[in-house]
């Protein structure tokens, strides 16, 4: 008898203890080219949430991802620009999935150093550890080493040769000591500038009037190029501002209106 009592001792301990569910939270605006599909296959997660500032824009594939998981993927805009606005997002969801999944790993996923510590201070007060981690992804360091190790003799070289005609072509009208020829070159910036048209279709629907009206304070050169990156514009400007009408609806209400030509590469406005 005392053989068989340790036989099943021994297979209880050996027992591997259950997986605990994983949630990540995200903080997409340092980091916005998160892959999203493969933080959603992997094993036991059952929530991804990504906190970002109402100018982080997406790939289709990872917008795609987003629209077709909507129980698994949170998503919350900051409509504040300030400053580190969206980490404290990050920290609001914390506590929220923290008591939503009481059994739930907690996995941040941020290039900030300070959530491990706040992992830590969190675990200090509340009645139960939460099992928090915090991770910064190695892609940014990455990126960063090849930056640094320059090759000198190399590099350098072609690096002058790139910017050296540009700053100098800047600085040529200033040293030129003709009067003439100092001022051909503010005769070519008084005329260089060029006002984009003016649209004066009215437009039916409220919500694609506020988002050409958004679209028409952008400088031009910030306007999106592609209709992708319009959705992913008009996603945000949703977002941000409340509008109700979908990003579709809104882009095709524009188009019909002759506001903007998304068969034109790249995309043409008459804002």
């Amino acid at each position: 008898m005392a053989r068989k009592l340790t036989e099943v001792a021994s297979k209880l301990a050996a027992k591997p203890a259950p997986k605990r569910p994983v949630v990540y939270i995200v903080d997409f605006e340092n980091i916005p080219k998160t892959d999203v599909a493969a933080l959603l296959r992997k094993e036991q997660v059952i929530m991804v949430v990504l906190a970002a500032n109402s100018t982080n824009t997406v790939t289709p594939s990872t917008l795609e991802t987003i629209e077709a998981n909507p129980e698994r993927v949170d998503v919350i805009i900051g409509r504040i620009t300030r400053k580190e606005f969206v980490d404290k997002l990050v920290t609001a969801k914390i506590g929220e999935y923290a008591f939503r999944f009481p059994e739930a790993e907690i996995i941040v996923l941020a290039n900030d150093k300070d959530y491990a510590d706040l992992a830590n201070h969190l675990n200090d007060h509340w009645e139960r550890a939460v099992p928090i981690k915090h991770i910064a992804p190695a892609k940014s360091r990455a990126k960063r080493a090849p930056r640094a190790a320059k090759d000198g003799s190399a590099r350098k070289p072609k690096a002058a040769t790139r910017h050296q005609p540009k700053t100098a072509a800047k600085l040529q009208p200033e040293r030129a000591p003709n009067a003439k020829t100092a001022a051909k070159p503010k005769a070519k910036a008084a005329a260089k500038p060029k006002a984009r048209p003016a649209n004066t279709t009215p437009i039916t629907n409220p919500d694609a009037e506020a988002v050409r009206a958004l679209l028409a304070n952008l400088p031009e050169r910030r306007l999106p190029k592609s209709e992708a990156a319009l959705l992913n514009a008009v996603r945000n400007y949703r977002e941000s501002v409340g509008l109700r009408s979908r990003p579709s609806t809104i882009v095709k209400h524009l188009s019909e209106c002759g506001i903007i030509d998304t068969s034109k590469s790249p995309v043409h406005y008459v804002l």
